[in-house]
């Protein structure tokens, strides 16, 4: 099979979905095989682009999947890269474009009545989904306030199981979890989880590709926050509820460079947005927490025997 970094060919479909993926055969399957059953309902192009994956996925795909764009290639290009590579090929037929990880069930109708829901509301620009993990239990990322250097620091340390830190933040807004907005309620959000981006082809023309800094990690907060800065609302729509497996057989541990390129997508962003109007004092309290929580999550992730990241980006 010959390797390519060319994009995908152009088609008259309205709605393109993209997947990067690496390692995941077995989850890249069942998340096609969800929209192949999809397809007869809405019309739609797949590509999928395989970050050298070392399982075979890119011949299994082409023999069970062959109405799928491959687009296999010779390293592992990280999220960012390897979406827009998918991304600069759209054709100018394709009015929405479905961002998706192979760790994802999408069920019946829930890409038609989703596009629907976007196609109502032009100055809605980023639609997503409401996530459930494999037990039921929502993923709390799929509805997400802008984290600010305190409201992040209390997420992640975690000092919001606190009442009293919880509240202070909840009060001004800029809880993690995007408290404001129940589970079921439709509402506006500032950010959505990369696992599920539907995005108006208008929008993503204005705003641009995904920063390709971020490899991993990151770069699905920072497209947010540009499309909020760019006037475009973002919507989460619980409408349609999409399994996440959420790196389902690697566990809760990550690789060596997948925890490197977390931690970093944490001070890229901070770097990008918060840096300038931070001072010398803050800034080095984060750059600090950042690299200690990096040592502190590689040293408890040195007992297990590493496993490929399931769905090769980390969402």
């Amino acid at each position: 099979m010959t390797t390519t970094s060319a994009p995908p060919t152009s088609t008259e479909a309205e709605l393109a979905v993209v997947i990067v993926t690496h390692n995941a055969w077995e989850l890249t399957a069942r998340c096609l095989e969800s929209l192949e059953s999809e397809r007869a309902q809405t019309a739609m192009t797949v590509v999928v682009v395989d970050n050298a994956s070392e399982d075979d996925t890119p011949s299994r795909i082409e023999r069970a999947f062959p109405w799928v764009q491959l687009l296999p290639q010779p390293e592992n290009l990280g999220f960012s890269r390897g979406n827009n590579l998918a991304l600069r090929g759209l054709g100018p037929a394709v009015r929405y474009v479905l961002l998706l990880t192979p760790d994802t069930v999408v069920p019946p109708r829930a890409l038609e009545s989703a596009v629907d829901a976007l196609r109502d509301e032009p100055g809605v620009g980023m639609l997503g989904c409401k996530l459930v993990k494999l037990d039921g239990t929502l993923d709390h990322a799929c509805k997400r306030s802008m984290p600010r250097p305190a409201s992040a620091l209390a997420y992640f340390a975690p000092l919001d199981r606190f009442p009293g830190v919880r509240r202070l933040v909840s009060r001004t807004r800029e809880t993690y979890t995007a408290d404001h907005l129940a589970d079921d309620d439709i509402g506006f959000v500032d950010a959505i989880n990369g696992a599920f981006m539907l995005v108006r082809r208008e929008a993503l023309d204005d705003v641009g590709l995904l920063d390709e800094r971020f490899w991993m990690y990151g770069e699905d907060l920072d497209w947010c926050l540009r499309f909020t800065e760019a006037g475009w609302k973002i919507l989460y729509w619980p409408r349609a509820t999409v399994v996440h497996v959420k790196a389902g057989s690697s566990g809760r541990r990550r690789g060596w460079r997948s925890n490197l390129a977390f931690h970093r997508a944490m001070w890229t962003f901070y770097r990008k947005h918060h840096l300038r109007h931070s001072s010398p004092l803050l800034s080095a309290a984060v750059w600090f927490g950042v690299h200690l929580k990096l040592v502190v999550s590689a040293t408890r992730n040195l007992a297990p025997v590493r496993q490929p990241d399931v769905d090769g980006v980390g969402h």
